[in-house]
């Protein structure tokens, strides 16, 4: 049976890290405003939380794992091996994964399928005639191409045929050139702006307003001992840490803060001066649109790490600190060098979410 006679779009979601979902959901907002006709379906591995409150919105996790993502030893390491396995275990089923969705597609009726960006999901569409639009700022076949060594390995050229399938791919800020597309739809950055102010933003979070000391987020899935947060905290009295953990026996300047009501990531990041983070489009974006600064520790096996470095500094400022500093909590140095850095000159376009909205409503 349909879910309904509205126009629907099945939207593919790769559930590696929060970075994906998050702009995905800035631009399923804006459509959602948009076109308040248009069915949206979230077919993703990613946390379902990510995409609640937004109107004529259904998540329905995947039937099995249909985007490889990369297998990460630790939050700064990748494992090329493991992720060739699951690319390779994943391309093995792809029949079996293609004819389960093409019959999920027919099922609920859909009228255009968009992804960010599993490969796979052109393919279905192409079954079920109908168009497929990728959104993103790199693509899977160019992160794996180190790992394989060979830009003509059999894997990744299976992922390319699947590009060619696509109508157009809607191509982000801070990415790769992209290649094997019928058409290349340049668009701005796709972030998530604060909803409030750092006054308003402090207040909900229970912390004082009027503490005049510099703010540093550390925004981290894991990865990070408490004693590394303690020992930068107590080697900054001057400056104020927020962490999004319990940490036990913390010193004044730490604060551990729990979700509030409204609060969305983004306004905690613009109330803060610096963030404390691996790189990724996710957070980098967010920086950029908010304005906060970015203190970094090197990753291995990330190749957009390397897009990263070049492009990312005409518009934010951002320092990388040693890995062996940054696991050891000696962050002051690089903060202080950081926090006296004068702002970016560069400007990007941030609606990426209306002008995508605005493209997608096209098709349907």
């Amino acid at each position: 049976m349909k879910i309904g006679s509205n126009p629907t779009i099945a939207w593919y979601v790769s559930g590696h890290g929060f970075g994906h979902g998050r702009r995905t959901r800035q631009a399923l907002s804006a459509l959602a405003t948009l076109r308040p006709d248009v069915r949206l379906i979230v077919r993703s591995a990613a946390t379902a939380s990510l995409f609640e409150g937004i109107a004529n919105t259904t998540v329905i996790p995947p039937f099995e794992l249909f985007d490889p993502g990369v297998v990460e030893l630790d939050t700064l390491t990748i494992d090329p091996a493991a992720s060739i396995k699951r690319l390779s275990e994943i391309l093995n089923r792809r029949d079996k994964i293609i004819k389960a969705e093409a019959e999920f597609l027919r099922r609920v009726g859909v009228n255009l399928v968009v992804s960010d960006i599993p490969f796979l999901a052109a393919d279905p569409a192409e079954l079920v005639r109908v168009p497929a639009i990728a959104v993103g700022n790199f693509t899977w076949d160019w992160i794996f191409e180190p790992f394989v060594g060979n830009p003509t390995d059999a894997m990744i050229e299976q992922i390319r045929q699947s590009h060619e399938k696509f109508e157009a791919i809607l191509h982000l800020p801070l990415g790769h050139e992209v290649t094997r597309f019928r058409q290349v739809i340049e668009v701005p950055l796709l972030a998530t702006p604060a909803h409030f102010d750092r006054v308003t933003t402090l207040y909900k979070l229970g912390l004082n307003q009027a503490d005049p000391r510099p703010m540093i987020l550390i925004a981290l899935r894991g990865g990070l001992a408490p004693e590394a947060m303690i020992a930068a905290a107590a080697q900054s009295r001057d400056l104020q840490f927020l962490v999004n953990q319990p940490i036990e026996n913390p010193p004044e300047n730490l604060h551990s803060i729990a979700p509030a009501r409204g609060i969305d990531f983004s306004d905690i990041l613009a109330a803060c001066d610096v963030a404390v983070s691996k790189l990724g489009y996710g957070i980098l974006s967010d920086c950029i649109v908010n304005q906060t600064a970015l203190l970094y520790p090197p990753r291995t096996g990330f190749r957009e790490d390397e897009i990263s470095r070049q492009i990312c500094p005409l518009y934010m400022r951002m320092r990388e600190i040693s890995g062996q500093d940054f696991g050891a909590g000696n962050w002051r140095a690089e903060l202080i060098s950081l926090l006296q850095q004068p702002p970016a000159r560069g400007k990007l376009p941030t609606d990426g979410d209306h002008v995508i909205a605005e493209l997608i409503s096209g098709h349907v």
